[in-house]
C-alpha cells in the first residue's frame, strides 16, 4: 500500500513510481495518487538520510534527503492550500515540517486547517506532536500544549481520547520512566481519555 508503507529496495522504488505515473495519468484530478508521490519522495528522503543524528549524515545523503523532501513539500502544499486534501496529507506535511525545521508559527495554520477538516484524525495530531519535541527544535511544552489544544476544541470525551491517543503516538520515542518527565503530558488526563478509548472500541 502506497499510503502506508516504506520503501527498502531500489527495484521496489522503480516499480511503485511506475505504478505512481501510471494512476496519476488516469486519475490527474485525484489527491491520492499526489499524496502516495508525496509519501514516496519522504520514504527516499528518510532512506537516503538514515536514523542517526545530524553530524553523522554525509554531505550526498543530506542532498538527497533535503531534494526528496522539497518534492514532497511542493506536492503536500498544492494539496492543501486546494481546499480537498485527504487527511493523510496534513500528517506527511508535518514530517516534512519537522524534517526541514519549520518554526511553530508557520506549521499551525495547518494545524488549525486539519482541525477544522478533520480534527479526529490522529495520526496527523501525533505527526505534529512529534514535531514539536525539543529534538526536532520545539520547547518542552509545546507538544503536550499542543495535545491540550486539540483535546480542547474536539470537547467531552472525543477530546479526551485524542489527547490519549496523541500520547500514545509518542511512547516509541522516549522510555517509559522518564516519559512524563520529557513529555509534560498529564497522566490523568491521559487514563481519562484511554478509559474512554477502551469503552468505544473495546
Amino acid at each position: 500500500n502506497l499510503l502506508v508503507n516504506g520503501l527498502t529496495r531500489g527495484a521496489e522504488v522503480g516499480e511503485q513510481a511506475e505504478r505512481l505515473a501510471a494512476w496519476l495519468t488516469q486519475r490527474p484530478e485525484s489527491p491520492l495518487p499526489k499524496v502516495a508521490l508525496a509519501q514516496l519522495f519522504i520514504s527516499l528522503a528518510w532512506a537516503a538520510r538514515g536514523g542517526g543524528v545530524a553530524n553523522t549524515v554525509g554531505e550526498q545523503e543530506r542532498r538527497i534527503f533535503f531534494e526528496n523532501i522539497d518534492r514532497a513539500r511542493e506536492i503536500l502544499l498544492s494539496l492543501v492550500s486546494g481546499g480537498a486534501a485527504p487527511p493523510k496529507a496534513y500528517e506527511l506535511l508535518f514530517t516534512v515540517a519537522m524534517a526541514e525545521g519549520w518554526e511553530q508559527q508557520r506549521v499551525m495554520p495547518y494545524a488549525q486547517q486539519l482541525l477544522r477538516r478533520d480534527p479526529t484524525y490522529a495520526d496527523a495530531h501525533a505527526s505534529m506532536v512529534l514535531k514539536l519535541l525539543p529534538r526536532w527544535g520545539g520547547k518542552p511544552d509545546d507538544a503536550q500544549e499542543y495535545a491540550a489544544w486539540v483535546a480542547d476544541q474536539i470537547g467531552g470525551d472525543a477530546g479526551q481520547e485524542m489527547y490519549a491517543r496523541i500520547a500514545w503516538g509518542l511512547y516509541p520515542y522516549f522510555y517509559m520512566k522518564t516519559y512524563f518527565k520529557e513529555t509534560r503530558f498529564d497522566y490523568q488526563r491521559i487514563m481519562a481519555g484511554y478509559a474512554h478509548w477502551r469503552k468505544r472500541a473495546p
